[in-house]
């Protein structure tokens, strides 16, 4: 199950480049955009490689799985992946706003997003969970 790995490291390269950059603290309007951006792109990824695993094509994960985060989110809970606590409340986040409000607005002082703090929690309880078989299945 390559492309699973494949998966699991492109996550894990999102992931660490959002940290990276928010630790260049970068100040300027708009600075978080990107920050969050590469967090989408993490937690995306990691939900794919958790459903890769179990089976789901690679045409099913680019197809009606594309940036859906409800579905992903859906079918990794009926393969027992559980979210609870601030994890919970940062999917929920993408669950219930678009992407272009996202993008658009998440760094602003009028739209609420999840903290750095919270995204980088949830990545972290993601490959925690994840990562183990991963290397199961390789």
């Amino acid at each position: 199950m390559a492309l699973a790995s494949g998966l699991f490291d492109q996550a894990e390269a999102y992931w660490n480049a959002a940290l990276a950059l928010q630790k260049a603290n970068l100040q300027f309007d708009f600075s978080l955009l990107p920050v969050l951006n590469l967090y989408s792109h993490a937690i995306a990824l990691y939900l794919k490689c958790f459903l890769r695993i179990h089976g789901h094509p690679l045409e099913e994960l680019e197809g009606k799985f594309k940036n859906d985060f409800r579905r992903m989110k859906k079918r990794a809970e009926a393969y027992g992946l559980r979210f609870a606590g601030t994890d919970k409340s940062a999917i929920e986040y993408y669950i219930h706003t678009p992407a272009a409000v996202r993008l658009k607005y998440s760094a602003t002082p009028y739209y609420a997003a999840p903290t750095l703090e919270d995204l980088n929690g949830l990545c972290d309880t993601l490959r925690q969970r994840i990562a183990a078989e991963v290397e199961r299945t390789a």
